[in-house]
């Protein structure tokens, strides 16, 4: 997984590059970040499990349905519907959650607050990953901004 040394550059550089090598590929050091974003993962997904334990999916689908508050649906074809719980979740998830662990695991983030179709997702790390205390993630179904002159 090392560099390669394939340009009159890097030739130049060859121990350097070598020793560098032997410190990216070191397996201790690979386990020991996978270890540290296996945490990270799964401490995330034990919140948001909290979270949608908490999240009342019944009158959250009421008011979708009296506002005739449609989602695209893809199964598999495009159709347009009040979502059920099993879509809100997959949406939560998949259009929220997943990214945002994406960016503070692979990109460094440490604070993710996306939104889409009336969800609201934020969740972040305030201090060393290694410490449960330091995490935390909300979600919510954000009626403040919804406008009724629309229907």
């Amino acid at each position: 997984m090392g560099y390669e040394i394939n340009t009159t550059w890097k030739r130049m550089r060859k121990d350097d590059i070598e020793r560098l090598n032997q410190i990216i590929d070191d397996e201790y050091s690979i386990e020991l970040e996978i270890g540290r974003k296996l945490t990270i993962m799964k401490t995330f997904e034990k919140l948001l499990e909290r979270e949608l334990e908490e999240l009342n999916f019944d009158l959250i689908g009421k008011f979708m349905t009296y506002h005739k508050w449609e989602w695209a649906v893809y199964e598999p074809n495009c159709n347009y519907r009040v979502p059920n719980k099993s879509d809100m979740i997959r949406c939560i998830k998949k259009d929220l959650f997943e990214p945002s662990l994406f960016a503070i695991i692979e990109q460094g983030e440490t604070h993710c607050s996306p939104s889409t179709g009336g969800f609201a997702l934020d969740m972040g790390i305030t201090g060393e990953s290694t410490n449960e205390n330091n995490f935390f993630l909300s979600v919510h179904f954000d009626i403040a901004h919804y406008n009724t002159e629309l229907l």
